[in-house]
Parts: C-alpha cells; sequence; structure tokens
C-alpha cells in the first residue's frame, strides 16, 4: 500500500510504479482537471499503462463543458487503451439520498415521462474487471 494523493503529484510515481492497468473515477471536490486526473494520466502512459477504464457519466460525449468529457478527451488522445463506463442513476442512491422520500411514499427525480437508467455500482466494478482482465 502507498500514500496517493490527487493534491500532491509527488505521490503519483510510487502509485504508478508497475502498474499497467486503471480504473479511474473522478473525485467530485476535484475541479482543475489538467493539474489532476489529465497530468495523471499523461503520467500513467509514460511509466507503461496500457488500459484504462474510466468512470464517465452519460451524455458527456455531446457536452463538451463537462469534466468528464475533458477526461474522456485526454484518455482518447493518450495512445492507451480505454473504456468509458458511462452510468445511469446509482441504484445505491435509493438507499441514501432518496430513502426519505420513499419513507414518505413519494419518489421524485426530474426526469419528466423520460425512462431512467439505474445501474448497481457493483455491477459497474464487475464490468471494469472484466474489461481489465
Amino acid at each position: 500500500m502507498v500514500r496517493f494523493d490527487w493534491n500532491d503529484s509527488n505521490t503519483w510515481d510510487e502509485a504508478l510504479s508497475g502498474i499497467d492497468r486503471i480504473v479511474l473515477i473522478q473525485p467530485t471536490a476535484i475541479t482543475d482537471l489538467d493539474a489532476t486526473l489529465n497530468l495523471f494520466l499523461t503520467q500513467a502512459q509514460w511509466r507503461g499503462c496500457k488500459k484504462v477504464v474510466f468512470l464517465s457519466a452519460i451524455g458527456v460525449e455531446s457536452t463538451q463543458w463537462a469534466s468528464h468529457h475533458k477526461v474522456e478527451l485526454q484518455l482518447r488522445r493518450s495512445g492507451m487503451g480505454w473504456t468509458f463506463l458511462r452510468a445511469g442513476i446509482f441504484f445505491q442512491h435509493l438507499l441514501d439520498r432518496f430513502l426519505p422520500d420513499i419513507a414518505n411514499g413519494e419518489f421524485r427525480i426530474p426526469a419528466a415521462d423520460g425512462k431512467i437508467a439505474w445501474v448497481d455500482s457493483r455491477d459497474l466494478g464487475e464490468a471494469a474487471a472484466r474489461v481489465l482482465v
């Protein structure tokens, strides 16, 4: 186990040592992608990483201002293999974020008459593992 901190690039080298595949999940608190995720991906490539699975978001392929879009572009240009997992809404949100509403007999989500893809985060973990193995 090694220390890793997105805000301290001095910790990245040891974390990348011997790594040829990565599952990348963007922390919500990270906003400066050029100084964090994209720089990390560049260093990963230099150190021999061959494949990245990135937990992205639905619709970012056509939403240029979205942070996930910027990471996807970096990966497309990197020369590394990549897979984007574009998940819908996590099923686990039913257990935390929406549970009080459900307990009160309501379940409101801003989807109008649209359909929503509910995804179990464990399934995404399994998909990432299968892609990398």
